[in-house]
């Protein structure tokens, strides 16, 4: 995480956007998949940092770890994720469609 994260932001952007993904009755392992991915763009870049901001979104954390690892590819395309070789998490920019 940079010097500038600001982790009360984030996490608000991330309340918002579980209220949205809930009130649109997405299922909790798709949701957990859309969340994770958000808090890696927001500066979640480490495995427990992840589960721990989606614990405090009242997810369990070993369903959380479980997605992590099934989201995880060595040459991610949205919406998966990649990880370095020193454990931090990146997810690839969403591709805009080509018009």
């Amino acid at each position: 995480m940079s010097g500038d994260f600001d982790a009360n932001a984030a996490f608000r952007r991330l309340r918002e956007l579980n209220g949205k993904l809930i009130a649109a009755k997405v299922n909790d392992h798709e949701r957990a998949h859309a969340l994770i991915n958000a808090a890696i763009n927001e500066g979640f870049d480490r495995g427990t940092r992840i589960t721990g901001a989606l614990a405090r979104l009242d997810f369990d954390k070993r369903h959380v770890g479980i997605v992590l690892q099934e989201g995880l590819r060595a040459e991610p395309e949205w919406p998966n994720w990649g990880r370095t070789a020193e454990g931090v998490y990146f997810a690839p920019s969403r591709a805009l469609p080509q018009i």
